[in-house]
């Protein structure tokens, strides 16, 4: 099936940067620097730089890069979807074949877990490239862990590895800790005003 091509005008463009700075003040955990944000994509709109950029991935990538400069923070970008999502974008509520095409693609590239192997020396070595969803990869992660359990060190090479959810750090993380909880990191939900 072939993807219509849309075509991006300035209204269109204007209406993007409107509704990402609504989403930026409404949610980004540091309102001062989302407000600094909008503020820098508001000009970039004004000074036309987005007057060429007629394709959405492109758009979406020079948004990107205008939020990106204000506060270096690469866990925030903009990604291009041709057809709407649904408007409530928590994970609950994606469409059924969204959420299964992502789950085929975790799958493919095994939740992240590109190599496991036992070293010599006694040397474990586990390389990770994505922490998926821990419901996804779990029992991937869990195996690659038991297959560890014997070596007398472990390396985790995380060079490669782009961020991922925070309950798969915790479910890997379960191994290398005691029956005691560790405190690794804290996340800032800004709607519910909770630090967990």
């Amino acid at each position: 099936m072939a993807v219509k091509q849309f075509i991006l005008d300035s209204a269109i463009q204007a209406e993007i940067v409107q509704s990402l700075s609504e989403k930026l003040r409404a949610n980004y955990v540091f309102p001062d620097i989302a407000e600094q944000i909008c503020v820098c994509l508001q000009k970039h709109l004004e000074d036309g730089d987005y007057t060429d950029i007629t394709e959405g991935e492109f758009l979406a990538l020079a948004l990107t890069m205008h939020m990106q400069e204000v506060n270096h923070d690469e866990h925030l970008w903009v990604k291009w979807h041709p057809e709407p999502l649904p408007v409530d974008e928590s994970p609950q509520s994606l469409n059924q074949e969204w959420q299964d095409e992502r789950k085929l693609e975790a799958r493919l590239e095994n939740y992240g877990l590109h190599r496991v192997e036992r070293l010599p020396g006694n040397i474990g070595y586990l390389d990770v490239h994505y922490l998926h969803r821990p419901a996804w990869g779990g029992d991937s992660a869990s195996a690659a862990m038991n297959f560890l359990a014997n070596v007398q060190a472990l390396i985790i090479d995380l060079r490669k590895c782009t961020g991922g959810y925070p309950g798969m750090i915790a479910l890997i993380s379960s191994y290398l800790f005691g029956e005691e909880p560790v405190h690794l990191d804290s996340i800032y939900w800004r709607d519910d005003d909770i630090t967990q």
